[in-house]
């Protein structure tokens, strides 16, 4: 994956590193806990509408 992310981000050498470090990054920010975020494994009652 290394070498992938340094092909596409050009010829400096730390450029491929820092792709991938972005990639982590945003990779943590973009997580979904299934049970927080998803509500999996948990009893759902459907909304009353008045």
């Amino acid at each position: 994956m290394e070498e992938i992310a340094e092909r596409i981000a050009g010829v400096a050498p730390d450029h491929g590193r820092k792709l991938l470090e972005e990639t982590v990054r945003t990779a943590e920010r973009c997580r979904v806990d299934p049970v927080r975020d998803l509500g999996v494994g948990l009893t759902h009652s459907p909304n009353r509408r008045w």
